[in-house]
């Protein structure tokens, strides 16, 4: 069984504070602790994630693998500046559940929608903290 959910989002930030945002960081580098033979010949438990980083273009895009012991989960992420301070988002997330079981207790295959939207929304909120964080104070 396989799903799909996708999202577009528009943030009022400059392309670079969205990418951090996504939490690639400033150097591009992703964090992928396990080695490739690791990743393939070893199963997660229940409660454990596996990921791995498939496509890292600073600003561009950002695409990765999830394995769990119910899916495996693509997610690619896409930035598009659309001018200054304003980067377009498109969320993909495709999930291959690894049994019928699986696929059921997901909510027939919701739970892929909801997390495309829960992350589009907390990558908002999180660049909005970041920003805040990060601003010059006002001159009055």
């Amino acid at each position: 069984m396989k799903t799909k959910a996708k999202r577009t989002a528009f943030y009022h930030y400059p392309v670079e504070l969205v990418w951090r945002g996504i939490g690639v960081g400033n150097d591009g580098r992703a964090v992928d602790p396990l080695s490739e033979e690791q990743y393939e010949n070893y199963e997660p438990e229940r409660g454990t994630v596996f990921t791995r980083a498939l496509e890292v273009k600073q600003n561009e895009v950002f695409s990765f693998q999830m394995k769990t012991w119910l899916f495996y989960s693509d997610w690619r992420i896409e930035l598009t500046p659309i001018g200054p301070c304003e980067t377009k988002v498109k969320f993909t997330n495709t999930v291959k559940y690894r049994s019928i079981e699986g696929f059921i207790y997901s909510g027939f295959g919701a739970l892929a929608r909801h997390e495309v939207k829960q992350f589009a929304r907390q990558l908002g909120q999180k660049i909005e903290a970041d920003f805040q964080k990060n601003r010059p104070p006002r001159e009055d």
